[in-house]
């Protein structure tokens, strides 16, 4: 491959984390025939309760984006994660590339909470808006699922106001620089609001599907896995 602007570096940021679960762990491998210097961004740990808030978050990205001032920078986001990609690239002049995997602009609510027990409702006021039937339902069937346990409510709280606060940030999508991905059976994004949400920016048509689950997708799908490679290949290398 043809190496040129040496001062490249792959950034990669997770999504909201189980446990400490690394989103990439499928693609890392992959991204090494790049030669570039390949750095997992960790904009909070769910073990270390000082990290656990969004203003902090924003200190960690502008203090790592310090740090790469210098490097021009491919970016590939997943969920959480593919949001920040894409506010980077709305204020940061050398990022040069995002690929941006199942953004989590929109999610199912009741899905998400399944994992999440509360969200960053009130429980009062979570019984009130689906009645409690359909709430005593959902509690319990957060009791049952065992990844709950790996949610601190604090950071369940602290990540949808960050989110929330990323999305408002974002003026603009330049497809240009930005690879959208997304699946029709996301059980986490909601894919149909999502594309909405994204259309506003006149981009939907450029959007690519690959239907696979939220939390499977770099595991399982290696199509998507060779996608990613091609994309930052033809972006970096084949001009």
């Amino acid at each position: 491959m043809n190496k040129k602007k040496d001062n490249r570096v792959i950034l990669l940021i997770h999504g909201f984390k189980r446990g400490n679960e690394n989103d990439f762990e499928y693609l890392e491998d992959p991204l090494m025939r790049f030669n570039l210097p390949i750095i997992n961004f960790e904009y909070y740990d769910n073990y270390d309760k000082k990290t656990l808030n969004w203003k902090l978050f924003f200190k960690k990205i502008s203090k790592q984006m310090e740090e790469l001032k210098d490097n021009e920078i491919i970016v590939v986001g997943y969920s959480i994660g593919a949001i920040i990609a894409i506010y980077l690239e709305n204020y940061y002049p050398n990022i040069i590339q995002v690929i941006s995997i199942y953004p989590a602009f929109k999610i199912y609510l009741f899905d998400w909470l399944k994992r999440l027990k509360d969200l960053y409702f009130k429980r009062k006021r979570l019984k009130k808006k689906i009645g409690k039937e359909r709430f005593n339902k959902l509690n319990e069937a957060a009791k049952k699922n065992k990844i709950v346990e790996k949610y601190p409510v604090k950071i369940t709280r602290n990540i949808n106001i960050f989110r929330s606060k990323l999305r408002k940030k974002i003026k603009n999508i330049n497809i240009n620089k930005t690879t959208l991905i997304l699946s029709e059976i996301d059980e986490i994004v909601h894919y149909k609001k999502t594309y909405k949400y994204i259309n506003r920016f006149n981009i939907s048509e450029k959007i690519i599907f690959f239907n696979l689950s939220h939390y499977s997708a770099m595991k399982d799908g290696q199509n998507l896995r060779n996608f990613i490679i091609s994309e930052i290949k033809r972006f970096n290398f084949d001009k």
